[in-house]
């Protein structure tokens, strides 16, 4: 009867051993299988994360071109004349000026209406290279004119204290997907 109970307690500690590889085995599965998962979403997040740094260095430019056409064609947007018999100066778009070649393709700036009469602005919106793109620039009437004492109004913001501000700007989506990006560039007084 000793001889059956130690043979049967033998079998049981062999199976225990087996048990034992399964349980490892199925440990080492699972913990396998999330390492993977893990680094498949990890992958993915690097590429978003490529895509969307590469968009936005691309708008980046894109605003900065769009600045630098306004910035080279602001003497032709106005004029400033002096009337010969009061001797104040006059402030004016150039109609026909408001038309210029930037991102390979015609720009035709329209005259913004909403804009405050001390401060015109002039407005393009359009598509380059499937993106929306906003170019706008505004100008100090008074700096100007050089009315004493209209070009210090701290109140109003960058237009307030310099002749003029030129913005552009991109995006592209919507929601929280949308990418912005703008440039300025502000003409000084003395300038």
């Amino acid at each position: 009867m000793i001889n059956f109970h130690k043979k049967n307690m033998s079998l049981s500690k062999k199976r225990r051993r087996g048990f034992a590889l399964l349980y490892a085995l199925l440990l080492t599965g699972a913990v396998l299988s999330v390492g993977v998962i893990l680094m498949n979403i990890i992958t993915k997040q690097l590429v978003f994360s490529s895509i969307s740094r590469n968009s936005e260095v691309s708008y980046y430019y894109l605003a900065n071109s769009g600045r630098e056409c306004l910035r080279y064609n602001n003497n032709k947007f106005y004029t400033v004349s002096r009337d010969p018999d009061t001797g104040s100066r006059e402030f004016s778009f150039n109609i026909d000026s408001l038309s210029f070649e930037c991102f390979e393709q015609d720009v035709n700036l329209a005259i913004d209406n909403t804009a405050p009469s001390d401060y015109p602005k002039l407005t393009w919106r359009g598509e380059v290279d499937g993106k929306e793109v906003e170019l706008s620039a505004q100008f100090n009437r008074g700096c100007l004119t050089r009315v004493p004492g209209s070009c210090n109004q701290q109140d109003d913001g960058l237009i307030g204290v310099n002749k003029a501000v030129f913005r552009a700007s991109g995006s592209e989506g919507s929601g929280l997907r949308q990418t912005l990006r703008s440039a300025t560039y502000v003409q000084k007084v003395g300038s």
